[in-house]
């Protein structure tokens, strides 16, 4: 009897079922030889015991081998080596294991995920002096790291992607062989982000190295990755006239959930997202993963089907929940979409069209609203202008242009001071001082908006370390972009300079636009008011009317100041529905014990009906122009 009749009978056998049979007929035919044989009667005075031991106890035991399933193990071996190739047939095997790796600040993160326990996934969460961060991270290799690093580089540089073969050293000193495919992603021609697949190589017995197969799904959400996403959708139009509709998504704020929930969080909410959404697409079209929170799904668009009805019955899930340590966390995506080949004729330009609307959803102010935006023109006057803004930002911080200026909080009770606003202004070559509004369009580059928060925080405890015995009470308020306030490391950079120059951490507040309520989730945003306040910072909520925050947020965080925004201030004397909004948050804010500062005070009549309604604290031209710090107390 061969494997293969072996393999046969199992599979058409229920073995554990005829083992049963076995060990019942054998206590059958050995029970009597056994009952005498340990001082019994037989039930048969004729009977001869070992007659019945001689062939009772082999079916007894045949049974007890049956019914421990001992046999479905002996076919698995079997099975093995029947499959195991022939040394001039054998391939090599494999495992993948995704990473993305990112720039922060002066620093690479790295994020991973990959199956087992495997000697790669060992060494990254040792975080070992092994593990080295260049342009593009590198594991202990041989001594040819640097030449492999070059590899690298010289292959982004040239087209974005590499792909290279490298070995990793372990701690017993043990090689391990490892293939490493990705990609990166650039701003500005800078490295900002590099995704890849590192997949671990085991030789077969001979040492060979076949070619191997490049694995095509992604392993956190087993879709197609990325590459081979968009392998299949150039084949797929190339074959096609059919209309398609091509769609980014991504999961808004992504970064603030991994900040403030950790990457376990993340990688939930993606597997969970590529779930969703690959049972909303079917077998209408396909979907892949893009790379980090974003996922790209091709589906195809019937004659007499109507394209936004159609996406939007696909992306109805947009909002999801996941449970992550016994707390309930809501998500949001948005979508940019493009139609081929109204939008273009070739791939590239249709991901470039989705891509392009994608942006604009992600810049609208209602969430609700505008999660799925279509491609439209580009309106190439407005990018140009951006641009240029860009351009011309970038070189005033090249050239060290930038100035801050200072603008008191006073109280109107007894005439003192509470705070000082920091505000940035940009000096032109011509000699002008420009706003951050003369700049449209800067806050989409977020490296050139953490150039000028670095600045900023760097100023500002460096020039207000040491003032004047009398002001040394006086809080500082630092306006940050949003990228910077969603980035978990902002609060230890505060720390080093405050180290540094000898600051009062109490005395140092950062304002959090009200919008970014919008953007986090109430959870995220409670961790962050936490986070400040275990480095001794305090908390402005900024804007407040404009965005989402509501009553129930200022009752159950924690802020310490709240600034009106100022289109509630501008007109106070002359609009009531106002008056009646400006009343209600001065009687909060004395409830929760929450100073409420107004902005954009102008007019004598405007402070007064301030005071009249309560509120003290204010801030704006009629009193003071923002000015430089030597300069605002003369």
């Amino acid at each position: 009897m061969n494997i293969a009749d072996i393999t046969k009978i199992y599979k058409t056998t229920n073995l554990p079922v005829k083992g049963g049979i076995i060990l019942l007929l054998g206590l059958m035919v050995s029970g009597p030889a056994l009952m005498i044989f340990l001082g019994g009667e037989s039930p048969a005075e004729t009977t001869n015991y070992s007659d019945f031991l001689a062939y009772g106890v082999p079916v007894l035991l045949l049974g007890i081998v049956f019914m421990t399933n001992i046999p479905q193990k002996i076919w698995e071996q079997l099975q093995q080596l029947q499959n195991k190739p022939s040394t001039e047939t054998e391939k090599t095997m494999a495992q993948c294991y995704s990473y993305t790796v990112g720039k922060n600040s002066n620093h690479w993160e790295l994020s991973y995920f990959g199956p087992g326990d495997s000697p790669i996934k060992q060494l990254i969460e040792k975080k070992q002096k092994k593990l080295v961060f260049s342009r593009h991270f590198q594991l202990a290799v041989d001594d040819d790291r640097e030449q492999i690093i070059k590899k690298i580089n010289d292959q982004l540089e040239k087209n974005g992607q590499y792909e290279v073969e490298y070995q990793l050293k372990l701690d017993d000193d043990e090689r391990l062989r490892v293939l490493d495919r990705g990609e990166g992603e650039f701003k500005n021609d800078k490295l900002v982000m590099v995704r890849g697949v590192l997949v671990e190589l085991k030789e077969g017995p001979h040492g060979q190295q076949n070619q191997l197969e490049f694995p095509e799904k992604d392993c956190l959400t087993g879709l197609m990755n990325r590459s081979s996403f968009i392998e299949k959708s150039e084949e797929l139009l190339e074959q096609t006239s059919q209309q398609q509709l091509f769609c980014i998504v991504d999961i808004i704020n992504f970064q603030a959930f991994n900040n403030f929930y950790g990457y376990s969080l993340g990688n939930l909410i993606l597997a969970q997202t590529g779930t969703l959404l690959e049972a909303q697409v079917g077998e209408a079209g396909q979907i892949g993963r893009l790379g980090n929170d974003r996922f790209g799904l091709l589906i195809e668009l019937n004659p007499d089907e109507d394209a936004s009805k159609k996406i939007s019955s696909i992306l109805s899930p947009l909002q999801s929940r996941v449970s992550f340590k016994k707390e309930q966390v809501d998500y949001h995506m948005r979508a940019g979409v493009a139609v081929y080949p109204e939008d273009g004729e070739t791939l590239e330009i249709v991901f470039s069209a989705a891509n392009q609307a994608l942006m604009r959803a992600k810049n609208q102010a209602n969430i609700e609203k505008d999660k799925i935006l279509f491609s439209q023109p580009i309106d190439f006057k407005h990018l140009e202008t951006t641009l240029r803004a860009t351009e011309k930002l970038t070189c005033a911080v090249k050239e060290n242009r930038l100035e801050l200026f200072f603008q008191p909080v006073h109280d109107k009770r007894d005439s003192s001071l509470l705070m000082l606003e920091t505000l940035l202004r940009i000096r032109t070559p011509e000699g002008q001082l420009k706003t951050l509004k003369n700049y449209p369009g800067i806050i989409q580059d977020p490296h050139l908006c953490a150039s000028l928060d670095n600045w900023v925080i760097n100023q500002t405890i460096k020039q207000t370390a040491n003032l004047p015995q009398k002001y040394s009470d006086l809080y500082i308020s630092i306006n940050l972009f949003p990228v910077s306030i969603l980035k978990n490391t902002i609060f230890q950079e505060i720390d080093k300079l405050i180290d540094k120059y000898g600051h009062r951490r109490d005395r140092i507040v950062i304002e959090v636009p009200e919008k970014l309520l919008g953007t986090y989730s109430y959870k995220a945003f409670q961790n962050l008011v936490e986070m400040a306040e275990a480095h001794g910072f305090k908390i402005a909520l900024d804007d407040f009317g404009v965005g989402h925050g509501s009553f129930k947020t200022l009752q159950e965080i924690p802020i310490d100041f709240l600034k009106i925004d100022g289109s509630f201030i501008l007109n106070l004397a002359e609009n009531e529905l106002n008056q009646t909004f400006v009343t209600t948050l001065a009687s909060l804010g004395d409830q929760i014990g929450v100073p409420v500062i107004a902005e954009w005070i102008e007019t004598e009549a405007t402070a007064d009906k301030l005071m009249e309604l309560g509120i003290h604290y204010h801030q704006g031209y009629y009193y003071k122009k923002p000015n430089k710090l030597d300069k605002l107390f003369d």
